[in-house]
Parts: structure tokens; sequence; C-alpha cells
């Protein structure tokens, strides 16, 4: 009737229900399915959403999350791309690296207890399917994880979940080698160093660095420096290994040496001594 109030009791209602019908709406929208696997390897290597098995402490696991928008409008959406971290003083998962991104922005880490997650923020338009891959980094440690109680996951509403069984520590892997001399003079300046191990289907990535500072960069097996370019002194010779796992351009081996260029064979006793 004109001039009536609402009375208070009514608003309260009116607004709770708003609320609940908020909390209750999904922030993808219904027109989005989303799987989350991971890469496995035994008993063979495939996509899983079951538990992820056979890899190695240090290693890095791929991961891939499908998001596909059925509807006929763009869904806008948080993700919340979480790992567990830290149990126990003991690290599981150190970190994500070599995020494929088809869309949108990944932010983080961020660590929460023992949690690390990541956020990616993205609008999927309508009709049309996202991927986004990315590995999880495994601690040297992460063998002492009992069983599969490591996980990654992705939520946004819901929560899609993949365990991880890492080996027992007792099954390290070899180590990397680089094959070359500890030293070179400067009246043979050239140097070849030499991946140690087969090269197939395999990626580089050589750095030279003195003081902290990159003074070279290569891509291949094996590589050849001119010393002559360079003062004398001791050299860090670095090489990082990368393999197209799933998609994913992962790191599966690092290692370094020291390299001496010296004047002579004589400076070179007189540098070691």
């Amino acid at each position: 009737m004109p001039g009536q109030t609402c009375r208070p009791e009514v608003l309260s209602i009116a607004l709770i229900a708003l609320l609940i019908y908020a909390a209750t709406v999904p922030a993808s929208g219904a027109s989005t399915k989303e799987v989350l696997e991971g890469l496995t390897i035994e008993p063979h290597e495939r996509w899983t959403t079951g538990a992820v098995k056979g890899w190695s402490a240090g290693d890095c696991i791929p991961f891939r999350f499908t998001v596909e928008n059925r509807g006929s409008g763009p869904e806008t959406a948080i993700f919340r791309l979480a790992f567990d971290h830290q149990r126990d003083g003991a690290i599981g998962i150190v970190s994500f690296e070599s995020f494929v991104v088809p869309a949108g922005n990944i932010d983080g880490p961020y660590f929460q207890g023992g949690e690390g997650y990541y956020l990616w923020n993205v609008m999927i338009p309508a009709d049309t399917t996202y991927v986004l891959l990315w590995c999880a980094r495994t601690s040297e440690e992460a063998g002492s994880w009992s069983g599969a109680s490591m996980h990654v996951s992705a939520k946004n509403g819901g929560s899609r979940d993949v365990p991880i069984m890492i080996k027992d520590l007792g099954d390290p892997r070899p180590p990397c080698r680089i094959v070359g001399p500890e030293s070179v003079c400067e009246v043979r300046p050239m140097a070849i160093f030499s991946y140690g191990d087969e090269p197939t289907n395999l990626e580089f990535a050589w750095r030279l660095s003195s003081s902290n500072d990159d003074l070279g960069l290569w891509t291949e097996s094996s590589i050849e420096i001119d010393w002559s370019i360079y003062p004398f002194g001791k050299y860090l010779l670095s090489l990082d290994v990368y393999k197209d796992q799933g998609g994913v351009l992962t790191r599966i081996e690092s290692c370094c040496r020291e390299v001496l260029y010296v004047e002579s064979p004589a400076a070179f006793i007189e540098m070691v001594d």
C-alpha cells in the first residue's frame, strides 16, 4: 500500500537469501569443464588423473590443466594451482616451472602453511578449450614423503587433485657429467666441452661465469670455447639439460665444473699451489 514501509525482518530475510544465492554460483560458470592430469611414467608413460608414479626426487613432473568452455558466452575465472610444499620439516614440491600459458596470466608462488600455490587469472571465450602446461619441481628429499601423500591440485570452487608417488631415496639418479679439460693455456686457447651422456632428444644450456657475471651461453651438446677473448683466471662452466616431457620442456639434470685459463703451464702450477 502507498506509504507502507518494509519491516526490518523482511529486509534481513531478503539479504540472507541473496548472500546464499551468490555463494552457490560457481566462479567459473556452469558451462566449463576442468580436468587436471599429471604425466605418469610407470607402468608406462601417459597422462592420468590418478596417481603419478615413476619419478625420482629432484625431478620436475609435468602437469596439464584443461579448461573447456562449452557455453555461448565467455567465462572468467581465477584458478588456484596448489602443491604440497612442506611437511614435518621436509620439502616436497619446491615450486612450479616451465609454464606454457595459453591465455591470461600466472601469479605466484605464494605460500600458506605447508602449501604453495599459483593463481591463473583467465577469460575463456565461448566454445574454446585452453590447456595450461607446467612442471612441479620436487626436492631432493621428496622421497621421504610416504606413499602418495604429495599432491598437486587445481581449485576454483571445487577441487581437482592428483597424488604423486616419488621413488625411494635409495634410488639416486646418476650425476650429470661434463667432459673437457680442467685448465686451458693461452698458447692453445681453443677447448671443447661435451655433455657426458647420450644427447639425443635433449636440449642444452651452457653458461660460463666469473664473479657472478655471465660471459657466454651455448645451446649444443658439445661446445668449443675460445678462451683468448677472456682474461686469465678461474671460471665456472655450468650445464642445464632439458627434455620435452608431455609437451613441457623440463630441466632433468644440472652440473658444473671449474676451469682455469692461464698464461702458461708454469702459471697453472703456481695457481694450483
